[in-house]
């Protein structure tokens, strides 16, 4: 059942104030954008990934968390990370909505949801330096240098989200990159094979050709040597067919040595007789055969680089995804371009 997350959002949103305050500032248009349109309720997203459906950087969504707004967002913190549902991206998307376009100041929207000042400072030397919660339970009290060093954590965690990120994309691509190289190579490969089997069946076409000539001429050099040769040996004027079966026993022709002698003429005639036109021409596809093969071996060559290169590029994605992604190996891997075994 496909969602409809815009009238999730109208229900859920019809008596909040800023919700309200979009409607009475007219900016109602600028609400459901494609982004928004395109969460799912029940999907929980990084901070980059909210920042990228409302259009914002990374650290301006996370500024807002240490605001007097951070009640109304209500993140989840799971460890050093924040994940928000899709209400809370919503909240953000209205609140930037409203200072951007409605020209709102955070007081203001504070003002709207009955938000009172919640971080204060405490005058007294026992806790000087020091920041403590006032009407907003969600924000506990806190040093400044303890500020300090959650946005150093923070920025350290963004970093290496946006290398991951960055990694994972290149690594995306290079394999999609890879896989197609490698498919029109295959089928270069397959064209490769086709032409050689195509100029195989020339050459042997062409060479059926040459020895149809040789047998012909050595039938003819026979039939030649044989006439020739019992005509002379019957001494007299008389056709084919009468020195054959015809005349006295002292006209007789040895007809076995007859053939035997036709035969060996027509070897020696057989061996010395070619065709240059039909040599030259398997001369020039052999020669082009052997261009072709060496392309194919080429192409070959480059298959088994383009199926090693999409290995390389799954072990990284593998790597990317898993629970051993570390800083160390990835600034390598961002230098070398590969993780090395």
């Amino acid at each position: 059942m496909e969602v409809d997350i815009r009238e999730y959002l109208e229900n859920i949103f019809k008596e909040d104030p800023l919700r309200l305050e979009i409607s009475k500032s007219k900016l109602d248009k600028y609400l459901y954008t494609k982004e928004i349109l395109g969460m799912h309720p029940e999907k929980q997203y990084s901070t980059i990934e909210a920042a990228a459906i409302i259009g914002r950087s990374d650290s301006t969504i996370r500024n807002y968390f240490r605001t007097d707004l951070l009640g109304y967002i209500r993140p989840d913190k799971q460890g050093k990370f924040y994940r928000l549902n899709y209400i809370s991206v919503f909240k953000l998307h209205m609140i930037l909505l409203l200072l951007e376009k409605g020209d709102k100041a955070t007081g203001d929207l504070t003002d709207y949801l009955g938000i009172t000042d919640s971080i204060t400072e405490v005058k007294s030397d026992s806790d000087k330096g020091r920041y403590n919660k006032g009407g907003n339970p969600n924000l506990p009290g806190f040093k400044i240098d303890d500020l300090r060093n959650e946005i150093k954590s923070e920025l350290k965690d963004e970093l290496k989200a946006l290398k991951k990120i960055i990694l994972t994309q290149n690594s995306q691509f290079q394999n999609q990159s890879n896989q197609n190289q490698l498919s029109i190579l295959e089928n270069d490969e397959k064209t490769f094979l086709h032409e050689i089997e195509a100029i195989d069946q020339k050459i042997e076409m062409l060479k059926m050709k040459q020895q149809n000539k040789v047998i012909e001429s050595k039938y003819y050099k026979v039939l030649d040597h044989s006439l020739r040769q019992t005509k002379a040996g019957s001494g007299k004027k008389k056709g084919f067919l009468a020195s054959l079966f015809g005349g006295s026993d002292k006209d007789e022709v040895n007809i076995e040595q007859v053939m035997k002698e036709a035969m060996i003429a027509a070897e020696q005639v057989a061996s010395s007789l070619s065709d240059s036109s039909i040599e030259k021409e398997i001369s020039v596809l052999e020669e082009l055969k052997l261009d072709k093969q060496r392309d194919l071996d080429k192409v070959r060559i480059g298959i088994n680089d383009q199926k090693e290169q999409i290995k390389v590029s799954a072990q990284q994605l593998n790597y990317l995804t898993s629970d051993e992604f570390d800083d160390e190996l990835v600034d390598k891997l961002l230098l070398n371009g590969k993780i090395e075994e």
